[in-house]
């Protein structure tokens, strides 16, 4: 079961595509979001998703600096 902190990510979406399409709306958004992660995991180099932790997480610009002085 999704908790609602892992949901709150693709609710947005679901909601415009509902709105815009309906059922075959919502459909549209879930293949987009399949595609969009079967895309990152291809350049990331990861075959399936338990593969991916937190070593395939980079962050970069103004946030990089709050990230290495947290520890």
């Amino acid at each position: 079961m999704i908790s609602a902190s892992n949901a709150v990510a693709v609710d947005r979406p679901m909601l415009y595509g509902l709105a815009m399409g309906g059922a075959e709306g919502v459909q549209s958004v879930i293949e987009w979001l399949a595609n969009d992660l079967k895309t990152a995991m291809l350049l990331s180099g990861a075959a399936k998703l338990s593969d991916l932790d937190a070593s395939f997480i980079d962050i970069v610009g103004e946030n990089a600096e709050f990230n290495v002085n947290r520890g």
